[in-house]
C-alpha cells in the first residue's frame, strides 16, 4: 500500500500545525512523492499516524494533502427512488400507463435534484403535480398563451412572447422571465428554446422542481400546511378538493408502514414489498432504493440489514427528526457500477449512507462521530452530501 503527496507538505513527529514544529520535528515533502505504508491509524484533527515502509519510521500526516488508498474516493451519491410505477398509479388512478412509464424516472430524479425526498415533501409535491398536469396528461397549457401577451410582470416585452412563453411543465412555467430564470438555474437555454420544456420529460419534471424549490414550498410541506402549499403553487385555492384527494392518496402510499407491526426477525419481512417495514422507521424501499436488483436473497445479508435498521432507529430517535438513506444494500454488480470498493460493507448489508432530512449535514456528521456512532466505523462524506456508517465495532474514520 502506498500514499502519494498531492500538495507540497510535511511529515511530522506530532499531530500539529507545521509552523508549531521545530525543524527536527518535521520533514518537507514535495508534491507527487510516494511512500510505502506498513500501517496507519487515524488521529485527531484530520491527521493520520503512518508507519512508512523500508524502516523509514512513523510520522503524522495531514490527510487532505495526500492520496490515501484506504479512503473510498470514488463512491458517489445514488439517486433514491421514492415512487414506483405502481405507487404513482395508486396516487393517480386515472393516469395513462404510458405517461406513468414516461415520467417515473423524471419525477424521481426531480425529487432527488431539488431536495424533495422526505415523505411530507414528496407527498405534497406529487399531489400538486398530479392536479396541475391532470394526472400527467397535460405537459403544456391548453390555451395558446395569447392571454399573456404584453404581460410585463411575466417579462413578456416583445411581440409574440405570450404564445412563445405559454405555460409548460408539470407545474407550468409561464412568461419569458421565468423561462430565463429557470434556464439559468438549470444551465439550460430555455429562453431561446422554450419548446424544450415540453419535448423532454426530464426538463418537464425539472421545471416543476425548480419552481417548488425557488418558492421554498418545502417549508410549507414540512409543516403539512397543504393550503399554503397550494397557494404557493396556484396563487389561490383553485381545485383544492382535487389536490387534497391526491395528497391523501400520496400520504397513504408513502406511509403504509405506520400501521404495520414492527418485524421481530428478518423472516417476517416481505422483501419484495417496498412498503414493508424493516424496523420502526425504515422500510424495504430505503434498503433497495426502489431497485429490484437490490432485493436481498441471502439470509445472512437480510439479518445484517435488520441489525443495521435497529441501529438506525436509535440514531433517528436520538437525532430527533427523519433520516434519509442515500445508499444501503448493494449486491456486488451494483456496488461496482456505482464505484464502491470491492470490500464495501454495503455488499453485506452492514453499511448505509445517510443524511438528515432537516438540519446541517456537517453538524449531523460531527454528532454521529462524537455520540451516536463513536464506537463503530464512520466515513466523512458530508461535503459530498452523505455520511457513511457501518456496523464494524471500531473507531475507524476516513474521508470521501
Amino acid at each position: 500500500m502506498e500514499i502519494k503527496a498531492t500538495h507540497k507538505t510535511w511529515l511530522k513527529k506530532r499531530a500539529a500545525q507545521s509552523h508549531d514544529l521545530s525543524d527536527i520535528e518535521k520533514k518537507l515533502v514535495t508534491r507527487d512523492t510516494v511512500y510505502p505504508v506498513d500501517s496507519y491509524e487515524e488521529v485527531d484533527g484530520g491527521h493520520y499516524l503512518v508507519k512508512l515502509g523500508f524502516e523509514s519510521g512513523s510520522w503524522y500526516i495531514w490527510g487532505e494533502h495526500w492520496f490515501l488508498p484506504w479512503e473510498d474516493q470514488d463512491e458517489t451519491i445514488e439517486p433514491q427512488y421514492v415512487f414506483s410505477a405502481d405507487e404513482l398509479k395508486a396516487i393517480m388512478p386515472n393516469a395513462q400507463d404510458t405517461d406513468i412509464a414516461t415520467y417515473l424516472e423524471p419525477i424521481n430524479r426531480c425529487l432527488n435534484d431539488f431536495d424533495i425526498l422526505t415523505t411530507k415533501r414528496a407527498a405534497a409535491f406529487v399531489a400538486q403535480v398530479a392536479h396541475e398536469s391532470g394526472s400527467l396528461r397535460y405537459k403544456e397549457e391548453i390555451a395558446d398563451g395569447s392571454a399573456y401577451e404584453g404581460r410585463q410582470d411575466l417579462g413578456n416585452i416583445f411581440p409574440g412572447d405570450g404564445k412563445r412563453y405559454k405555460g409548460r411543465g408539470l407545474i407550468q412555467l409561464t412568461g419569458r422571465y421565468n423561462y430565463r430564470t429557470a434556464g439559468k438555474a438549470m444551465n439550460l437555454p430555455l429562453e431561446d428554446y422554450p419548446e424544450q420544456v415540453v419535448k423532454d420529460p426530464v426538463i418537464n419534471a425539472a421545471v416543476a422542481g425548480w419552481y417548488w424549490q425557488s418558492r421554498n414550498i418545502s417549508a410549507a410541506a414540512d409543516e403539512e400546511d397543504f393550503e399554503r402549499v397550494t397557494r404557493l403553487v396556484n396563487g389561490g385555492l383553485n381545485g383544492y378538493p382535487d389536490r387534497v384527494a391526491y395528497w391523501e392518496r400520496a400520504k397513504k402510499v408513502l406511509n403504509p408502514a405506520i400501521s404495520q407491526e414492527i418485524p421481530s426477525t428478518w423472516q417476517e419481512i416481505d422483501w419484495h414489498n417496498p412498503q414493508a417495514k424493516v424496523s420502526c422507521y425504515f422500510v424495504v424501499r430505503e434498503v433497495t432504493l426502489g431497485d429490484s436488483r437490490r432485493i436481498p436473497s441471502d439470509d445472512t445479508i437480510k439479518a445484517n440489514i435488520c441489525q443495521l435498521a435497529k441501529e438506525l432507529d436509535q440514531v433517528r430517535e436520538e437525532w430527533g427528526s427523519p433520516i434519509i438513506v442515500t445508499s444501503w444494500y448493494r449486491p456486488p454488480a451494483v456496488n461496482k457500477a456505482v464505484g464502491g470498493v470491492s470490500n464495501s460493507q454495503h455488499i453485506s448489508g452492514k453499511a448505509a449512507d445517510i443524511k438528515p432530512a432537516f438540519g446541517d449535514i456537517g453538524k449531523f456528521q460531527e454528532w454521529l462521530d462524537v455520540h451516536a456512532w463513536k464506537s463503530k466505523a464512520l466515513g466523512y462524506g458530508a461535503k459530498k452530501g452523505f455520511v457513511h456508517i457501518d456496523l464494524r465495532p471500531t473507531s475507524l474514520r476516513w474521508n470521501y
